[in-house]
């Protein structure tokens, strides 16, 4: 019998499987801004870097603040020009999406491995309840590809063996194998609810994020353009 190794895991450790390399929710999201100009100070930076980032949800990972009022957000993080909050939320925007990716495939692994470890638990059950009637559980086992030779199971044995992953196979009574594959597919399942969950949210964090960056660019492009407007209009006041 096989069950799903990661679901021994705590929930931290088992929602962000790949954090192993580089941390997810933590580290990544807390590196500072891109420092793009040399214009700024290295305090208005840190709190460029600090006020583009929200509350966090329960697994760490913070929300992207609505930039609402561009002017009023840059003075009050004391930036004067655009690239470095611009610098700051593609950065941010690229980790969301890294993120993303992360959980699509732990969400994707999780799928697989529930349906095999319930599988388990539900052979074991079909154990037990031979053993109670006192019949013997006849079977095919497989000898190998495409193989297989009738097989009479005495479910008075009483014992199951179950891979625990790492070619580490542990013998349990079946009442213990009941038990351990019960809690692993019940913590799988809240985990995966759990990615769900931080997929949902990511999605409308890089959607936030996606309309701060425009929103930053079109009020460039306006403020650009009104500079422009207005000095040519010194210009032919001038004249």
């Amino acid at each position: 019998m096989f069950h799903d190794p990661y679901t021994n895991l705590s929930p931290a450790k088992c929602v962000f499987v790949s954090a192993r390399r580089q941390p997810l929710s933590l580290s990544i999201m807390a590196s500072p801004a891109p420092t793009s100009t040399g214009l700024e100070s290295p305090e208005a930076l840190a709190r460029l870097n600090a006020a583009i980032m929200g509350e966090r949800n329960p697994r760490g990972i913070p929300s992207a603040v609505f930039v609402d009022s561009v002017d009023t957000f840059m003075d009050a993080c004391g930036v004067k020009n655009i690239e470095p909050l611009v610098g700051a939320l593609q950065q941010m925007y690229s980790k969301y999406k890294f993120m993303e990716t992360s959980l699509q495939k732990n969400r994707e692994t999780f799928k697989r491995k529930i349906p095999d470890t319930q599988k388990d638990l539900d052979m074991v059950r079909h154990l037990i309840a031979k053993r109670d009637e006192g019949e013997t559980l006849q079977t095919q086992f497989n000898l190998s590809d495409n193989v297989y030779a009738k097989a009479s199971v005495d479910c008075n044995v009483g014992n199951v063996c179950i891979w625990l992953g790492a070619q580490i196979m542990v013998e349990y009574p079946y009442e213990e194998a009941q038990e351990l594959l019960e809690k692993n597919v019940a913590t799988a399942t809240e985990k995966l609810a759990q990615i769900e969950e931080d997929l949902s949210f990511l999605r409308d964090q890089v959607i936030t994020t996606e309309v701060n960056i425009a929103r930053i660019f079109n009020h460039d492009v306006r403020r650009r353009r009104q500079e422009k407007d207005d000095k040519l209009v010194a210009e032919l006041e001038a004249k």
